[in-house]
């Protein structure tokens, strides 16, 4: 985690565990790494994202898909528009993508209230999260919505 506020539950996408992914993170797990991408090397402040980022900056430039405000934190905005795509309410897409509300203060009382949604409700919005980018396509068909608890199992 980069910070304590960063974590929060974000189930995985069918397809990520079409492309095995859980089987990648058991491995990790029998190896002892506490990390899913142990190979990332940290920054001084022990960070893997900083040294990923500028090297996916370089991948942009070196296969040509560099655009101006394109880099890795453009991912989020698009997972931002594809929640929007499919339609997930902005309350639950606030909570997957770890946003808080409003810039201008305008949360009211009741946000504060409760402990948020429960692992099925978050499972199904994630399972309506679609890209139309070819080199994905395989993944992406036929999504199902898993059991929740089968998401919760090691």
């Amino acid at each position: 985690m980069k910070t304590s506020s960063s974590e929060r539950v974000v189930p995985i996408h069918p397809a990520l565990i079409r492309a095995r992914l859980l089987d990648h993170w058991r491995q990790c797990g029998g190896n002892r790494e506490a990390r899913l991408w142990p190979e990332l090397e940290l920054d001084r402040f022990g960070y893997a994202s900083a040294n990923f980022s500028k090297w996916f900056a370089r991948y942009l430039t070196k296969t040509g898909a560099k655009a101006d405000r394109t880099s890795f934190h453009s991912f989020r905005h698009c997972f931002r528009d594809a929640m929007r795509a499919g339609r997930i309410e902005r309350e639950i897409a606030f909570s997957l993508g770890g946003w808080t509300g409003s810039r201008s203060g305008g949360q009211a009382i009741g946000d504060h209230y409760g402990s948020g949604y429960r692992v099925g409700a978050l499972s199904e919005a994630i399972a309506k999260i679609h890209y139309d980018v070819p080199a994905l396509s395989s993944l992406m068909e036929r999504v199902e919505v898993l059991d929740p608890q089968q998401l919760c199992r090691t």
